[in-house]
């Protein structure tokens, strides 16, 4: 399973890459990639502070989406951590209509998480829910495979955003959180809500979209699945999107 889920995940990744030109631009629907510096203070297991960087990317395809950022931790030199998550459109790939209610689109979904002496593998099925307000509302489950224990567990995750605008300002709620089982026992609450402000606009000194600023509010319910472990840190925040 753990082989098979790998394959799959690079023969999505792969194909639109492998394509030649013209296919490829019919292919791809949409892309939006942005870079980030985050800096807080609270963090447990690890160093108190920590400064990151973030290099984030999303795109939209003929039969699916795809996800994928990684994390460098600045203050500790060759840290990393990453995360690809692709899904496939139930609805693009049948033609068939999976809405129902506030239920856009049916999805299979996938998430392959990798850092030092880490290695997971999830995968299940999402739904896309139509929410006014909202760019868009992503509900996930999947069944978590740790590749280093023989125990599977299982993991719910939302994902968010929403614009909104205060006079003339024009800002973004985004975030997600993961409550998971952990294969090890432990279930754990993630979450990281961000509230940016587009001072690109703001300011007049960038286009609408690009430039960003504001805070990240990083919580984290039984880290790493460590029962009694519990961290709270705001960051501050920076972004660029291309």
């Amino acid at each position: 399973m753990r082989t098979l889920f790998f394959l799959l995940l690079t023969l999505i990744f792969a194909r639109p890459l492998l394509l030649p030109s013209s296919a490829h631009a019919q292919l791809l629907e949409w892309s939006s990639t942005n870079v980030q510096a985050l800096h807080g203070q609270g963090f447990k297991l690890t160093d108190d502070t920590q400064t990151t960087l973030t290099f984030e990317h999303v795109n939209g395809w003929k039969y699916g989406d795809n996800f994928f950022y990684i994390d460098y931790a600045i203050d500790r030199p060759g840290e990393w951590n990453f995360e690809y998550s692709p899904r496939l459109s139930l609805s693009k790939i049948t033609g068939a209509d999976f809405s129902c209610g506030i239920i856009q689109d049916v999805l299979l979904s996938g998430t392959w998480e990798r850092a030092q002496g880490f290695d997971a593998r999830l995968y299940g099925i999402g739904v896309d829910l139509r929410v006014p307000g909202f760019n868009f509302v992503q509900v996930n489950g999947y069944v978590r495979d740790n590749t280093a224990v023989d125990r599977r567990g299982l993991q719910t995750t939302v994902v968010w955003s929403r614009p909104f605008q205060v006079n003339d300002y024009k800002l973004t709620f985004d975030g997600y959180f993961d409550l998971a089982d952990y294969e090890e026992g432990d279930v754990n609450f993630f979450t990281q809500p961000q509230l940016l402000l587009d001072i690109g606009d703001a300011l007049g000194i960038a286009e609408e979209g690009h430039a960003f600023a504001g805070i990240e509010y990083r919580y984290w319910h039984n880290k790493f699945g460590i029962e009694g472990v519990t961290e709270s840190v705001p960051q501050i925040m920076v972004k660029w999107n291309f």
